[in-house]
């Protein structure tokens, strides 16, 4: 839905906050975290307009921070916006790239579509009616024309691939129920004269989709609100299985006690919600916009934090995302002032930070993507609470709201075993406190919770892991004295592992697939990153290689490999493979790969590995990674162990059930094989007063090492005499060329 302009107002007051000291509380707050319930996909919003606002502003890596750090959004919303198929989709483009910086792959994308092309709708125009002809789609031979839609969709969705955009869900049509003045096309549920019916359009979007590449999964029907049943209308003349998601939007409710103000009153919307909770045990439910639809208040922190608990509680949505994250001139959770004209600015920054952003953060931040929903329950009416767990069940996260017009005091029975402390955000709209850390919980503490406030307690286990590795004054020589201290048992065994750090030299390709016009081709080194942005292409379907060199011969024990596979395009015959003495032995081979595969296998020492795909209908990879992963010890307490010495690096992790607790710092590296001929190098080799001296056979590279295997230097030598200062060592490891050198201070 496109908004309105929505009016800035002023914050007034400040006040502190101490928790409660009272001898009851008014609200007990239990909180089971043996119950589970639904797993959270993201908690967000959308960047649907003014996009080229954004990436114009001066202080544009100011506002992303604020964005994207500030808020932690693990969902965002965009718009298809490829109605013309010649639209610059690069503002887009740097939005997302912005956030993958910020966020790492912990978010979803949803991409929503707003409009056919007008081309293919019955009023000529990427708007709605308007009065006139129905804005739904057009008609050919008397038949809607579905199947182009359904290719548009395809086509403008290989656009926002092509710069990088790959969004996870996709709905066909934003509000399909709403005949704007904006953007919009009308779907029914049932087909009519005029208007298209919504379940032939996904199925026709679906169909058109079949064997794309990084196919999204799709979510419907994002009607404008949840009243009357509408969401269930088009559910029930659909085809259920073609939606991975079931999405809406929270405009409407049905009951019409506030239709003036629907958002200061989220209760109002508790009966639908749990209308539409039914469908849970077939679909996971998406909230993907809502908001105010007036002018902003400063109470509005508290109504988006309301309605987010109660689409959690009651609607039981996997995910929630809040309409405008950002919003030109007056509104939305930032509000950016025009980029090119500063004297009109409002603030300092050009961007002003609105209620709304406080409420979404007491969520967004504090709650991950993969965290699970656990039951919690207030004895006092005007306490809502609702509670998280994270996958390892080592943090948690509560949100209590306040939403009556006195101060309570809340005591929180947590029950299993849970973190003993944490911290306490609170936002305050009338104490003008925005999601501010208060001070510190301790478990069983009462908190205080002021008049038409949020409190979110964040809580980490008490347990502290830490890795002590003793240096070694010749890390070729002595075995590394390593110290795991864990500050409380675990309730189970973990597993100790040690790590190599493979490092890659180089990939290579026995092919690489190119268009006809020889300009682009999925070159060998896409497939050492991770993520769907690029892949290996090979030009042939049999007797092909992806090969890795490495930098030196490598213990390794396991192997990644995420392949693109659809109908039509699938590695049919494969072997993984590893050169010793010239020759290419095969550690695995298998029928079909797919997505994210992982092997395991005896550990190999090599620096050439291979995938070498003996059959397939084409081939492509998107990463090929090397691992070293080998099982030291079982533990669940403290424990010492020894690590000897190794030529490449290695770090030490802590895993339980698949969950990395707790990584160690890098394990210095033995670079030197200690021969006669190395010791009898010493007089190339002279080390005085801090300063290297090194006589060259011929010109080439040189890496400095010390005694804890830190590089100190990497550079070119001439041939003859050089002199590198390098400060007061002990022990020096010199690599020049394939040879490698220890070094002593005179």
């Amino acid at each position: 839905m496109k908004k309105k302009s929505i009016k800035r107002i002023a914050y007034l007051g400040l006040l502190s906050l101490t928790c409660a000291q009272a001898n009851a509380s008014d609200a007990n707050i239990s909180v089971n975290p043996g119950d589970t319930q639904q797993t959270i996909e993201g908690i967000g919003g959308g960047i649907v307009y003014y996009q080229n606002w954004y990436t114009a502003h001066k202080n544009k890596a100011a506002l992303y921070d604020t964005l994207f750090n500030g808020l932690g959004i693990s969902g965002l919303r965009l718009g298809n916006w490829s109605q013309d198929m010649n639209k610059d989709l690069s503002d887009d483009a740097e939005i997302v790239n912005e956030a993958k910086k910020r966020l790492g792959k912990n978010f979803f994308i949803e991409m929503s579509s707003w409009s056919a092309p007008a081309s293919m709708k019955a009023n000529n125009s990427i708007n709605g009616s308007n009065g006139g002809v129905k804005a739904s789609l057009a008609k050919e031979n008397g038949q809607f024309v579905y199947d182009k839609f359904g290719q548009w969709w395809r086509q403008s969705l290989e656009r926002y691939h092509a710069v990088g955009i790959y969004p996870d869900y996709i709905s066909i049509q934003n509000e399909p129920d709403m005949d704007a003045q904006y953007e919009a096309t009308l779907f029914d549920e049932k087909e009519s004269n005029e208007i298209a019916s919504y379940g032939k359009a996904l199925k026709a979007v679906y169909n058109a989709m079949e064997g794309m590449e990084n196919r999204p999964k799709f979510m419907g029907p994002e009607p404008l609100g949840i009243g009357w049943n509408n969401t269930q209308k088009y559910l029930n003349e659909l085809d259920l299985n073609l939606l991975d998601g079931i999405c809406f939007h929270y405009y409407h409710s049905g009951d019409q006690s506030h239709d003036n103000d629907k958002y200061s009153y989220p209760d109002d919307y508790i009966n639908a919600m749990k209308g539409l909770a039914v469908y849970e045990s077939q679909k996971p439910l998406f909230m993907t916009e809502n908001c105010s639809m007036r002018d902003q208040r400063k109470q509005d922190a508290l109504h988006t934090a309301w309605f987010i608990a109660n689409a959690i509680n009651y609607n039981k949505v996997v995910s929630y995302l809040h309409w405008n994250l950002l919003w030109g001139e007056s509104g939305g959770c930032i509000t950016v002032d025009n980029p090119w004209d500063e004297s009109q600015w409002k603030s300092d920054k050009g961007f002003t930070v609105q209620s709304e952003y406080h409420g979404l953060r007491h969520f967004s931040k504090f709650v991950q993507r993969g965290w699970q929903v656990v039951s919690s329950s207030s004895t006092d009416q005007d306490v809502i609470s609702t509670a998280f767990k994270s996958p390892n069940g080592e943090e948690f996260t509560i949100v209590l709201i306040n939403k009556g017009y006195g101060d309570k005091s809340a005591s929180i029975a947590i029950g299993g075993d849970s973190p003993e402390e944490g911290q306490i955000i609170q936002t305050v709209p009338d104490k003008e406190i925005w999601s501010k850390v208060i001070g510190n919980y301790t478990k069983g503490a009462e908190v205080s919770l002021p008049s038409n406030s949020i409190t979110t307690i964040t809580m980490k286990a008490g347990r502290t892991i830490e890795w002590n590795i003793e240096p070694q004054s010749d890390p070729c020589e002595s075995a590394h004295q390593v110290s795991l201290v864990i500050s409380k048992d675990l309730d189970s065994e973990a597993t100790i592992y040690l790590n190599s750090i493979a490092k890659v030299k180089d990939i290579k390709a026995s092919s690489i697939w190119m268009n006809e016009e020889g300009t682009f081709g999925w070159e060998a080194e896409n497939a050492l990153v991770v993520g769907d942005e690029g892949r290996w292409g090979a030009a042939g379907t049999t007797d092909e290689w992806l090969e890795i060199d490495l930098e030196e011969p490598t213990i390794i024990t396991s192997s990644i490999i995420d392949e693109t596979s659809g109908i039509g395009c699938n590695i049919r015959s494969y072997e993984l493979q590893y050169e010793k003495e010239g020759e290419w032995i095969t550690i695995e081979s298998g029928a079909s790969i797919g997505s994210n595969y992982t092997t395991q296998f005896d550990p190999v020492k090599s620096d050439k590995f291979r995938l070498f795909i003996v059959s397939s209908d084409c081939i492509n990879v998107n990463y090929f990674g090397l691992l070293g992963k080998e099982a030291k010890l079982t533990t669940n307490k403290s424990t010492q162990f020894t690590i000897e010495p190794l030529s490449i690096e290695t770090y030490l992790t802590l895993e339980k059930d698949g969950i990395i607790l707790s990584k160690s710092e890098n394990i210095p590296s033995c670079t030197l094989t200690q021969t006669e001929e190395a010791i009898a190098a010493n007089d190339l080799l002279s080390y005085q007063e801090g300063t290297l001296l090194l006589h060259a056979e011929k010109a080439g590279q040189v890496k400095i090492f010390n005694a804890q295997g830190s590089l100190l230097y990497e550079g070119n030598v001439e041939q003859g005499d050089n002199s590198i200062f390098l400060g007061k060592q002990n022990l020096l490891i010199v690599l020049i060329g394939d040879k490698a050198y220890k070094v002593l201070a005179n």
